[in-house]
């Protein structure tokens, strides 16, 4: 192996280490999803700052449905600092109360780290993560029965595949469809629609199912994963 070889290497493995130890998240929010109540003006939204440094941050709120320009929800505040081994308490205030009432609603909250500027201009690697999680809008009206509304989810036949029915007024995030207890292999494209399956959407599975064995697995509200038996009508 000639010394050039070896530089470079050397360098490769380097860069990759660098890569690696930076790349860790600063921030951990102390949840993966969030529920917002309609009769709530607003709720918290916890960051610790897990790093040896201090840490800037933004929070901004995203709406689901791209093309629906109004705003909300709005974050408090928007711009923060976290000291190294702290904790930031956040808002996120209701400025908008025309959101429907017979169905929730699905935003996204981002949180995005702002690492320090390196000292004396340093060549440093610093990788800025970027978290974005689930918050819903939940009416009041919905709130008793979503506690394993996942069951009402419906399979049905259609074109010679079949479908998954989200016959319910929530949002559910899937993340695995099972035949006789084990996992159908589906498209990333499925995969994704799935994981936020909006209330009244159907998503094809792209292939027949006959077994009446059929079920999934979803997160529920507290980010712990569930298995539901469905029904094939």
């Amino acid at each position: 192996m000639t010394k050039k070889n070896t530089l470079q290497k050397l360098f490769t493995f380097a860069s990759l280490c660098l890569f690696t130890a930076s790349s860790h998240a600063a921030f951990v929010l102390n949840s993966t999803r969030y529920v917002f109540d309609e009769k709530r003006e607003n709720i918290s939204v916890q960051v610790d700052n897990q790093s040896t440094q201090e840490y800037g941050g933004q929070i901004w709120i995203e709406n689901q449905d791209k093309n629906d320009k109004n705003v909300y929800f709005v974050p408090s505040p928007t711009f923060f600092k976290v000291a190294d081994q702290h904790k930031q308490i956040l808002r996120i205030l209701k400025i908008n109360d025309v959101l429907p009432k017979d169905k929730e609603s699905l935003f996204w909250i981002n949180v995005q780290e702002i690492p320090k500027a390196p000292k004396d201009g340093a060549n440093t690697l610093a990788i800025a993560l970027h978290t974005q999680v689930k918050m819903f809008y939940r009416p009041d009206a919905l709130k008793e029965k979503r506690e394993n509304a996942e069951q009402n989810i419906k399979a049905i036949s259609s074109e010679g595949n079949t479908v998954l029915w989200n016959d319910t007024p929530y949002y559910f995030a899937i993340i695995s469809v099972k035949q006789n207890g084990t996992a159908i292999k589906v498209s990333e494209d499925i995969k994704d629609k799935l994981s936020v399956f909006a209330p009244g959407e159907k998503v094809s599975l792209g292939k027949s199912v006959t077994s009446n064995s059929l079920s999934i697995v979803a997160f529920d509200d507290y980010g712990v994963d569930k298995e539901y038996k469905l029904n094939k009508s």
